[in-house]
């Protein structure tokens, strides 16, 4: 899934979310109505003023509907967190992958330059641990060399 989809698909679950439990919250409480003194109607699930009082909704919602939207809320969480789980599992391997190619380049890219030296036809050597010089016959060149095209074929880019 791109990663803008996945983004969209967070945000509309995110907007549901929210809708529904502000939903379930206003459902399962009361309505509070009262009159400032300029004479302003206000309304609110809280009594915020001295003068609120609870009002009598003509469709008040049923238990039933709370409880369908408290497990809708509960579903849309659930939902929310799995995309967020997709999403982080996603750039997590994109990680993986990008270290992987950063690799196989480096790889690559010693192998060549192994593959450069062995074609010069200078005399290579590797030294000892008591510093004593070996140096490659032509055989062991020629081995080498095959060993790095292989290794170039397989891991390079052409």
């Amino acid at each position: 899934m791109p990663l803008l989809n996945l983004k969209n698909a967070i945000i509309s679950s995110a907007i549901l979310f929210f809708y529904a439990l502000s939903f379930a919250s206003l459902i399962a409480g009361e309505v509070y109505k009262w009159v400032d003194e300029n004479g302003k109607v206000h309304y609110s699930d809280k009594p915020f003023h001295k003068d609120a009082r609870p009002m009598k909704l003509k469709n008040q919602p049923t238990k039933k509907q709370v409880e369908q939207a408290r497990k809708q809320a509960e579903t849309l969480q659930v939902r929310m967190n799995d995309l967020k789980q997709e999403q982080y599992d996603k750039a997590e391997q994109d990680i993986v992958d990008k270290n992987k190619a950063i690799k196989l380049s480096n790889t690559c890219k010693t192998a060549k330059k192994r593959l450069k030296m062995l074609n010069m036809q200078a005399r290579i050597f590797r030294t000892d641990k008591q510093g004593n010089r070996h140096y490659m016959d032509d055989e062991e060149r020629q081995k080498q060399i095959s060993k790095l095209n292989q290794n170039i074929s397989l891991h390079c880019k052409q």
